[in-house]
């Protein structure tokens, strides 16, 4: 177990931080849209998709977590 926990946790760190690049790339092209708004739509969309992102990873981690809890036999809470 302690292979995929190790894989789990650069995974996390790997979404996040790719997660983190997408806002920031986002909130430049909504910043540079200059009252395109098409740009600022695609701004949007790509901060939206980005925090999605993050939290579908994240609630990925909860439910393996939570599962292997099971399977363990492990009572404990989150």
């Amino acid at each position: 177990m302690g292979i995929i926990t190790s894989a789990m946790n650069w995974l996390l760190i790997l979404v996040g931080i790719l997660g983190v690049i997408g806002f920031v790339i986002a909130g430049i092209i909504y910043l540079t849209a200059a009252g395109d708004e098409d740009q600022i739509a695609k701004g949007k969309k790509a901060m939206i998709y980005s925090i999605v992102g993050v939290i579908v990873a994240l609630l990925g981690v909860v439910i393996i977590q939570a599962v292997q809890g099971m399977l363990s036999g492990s009572r404990s809470d989150f």
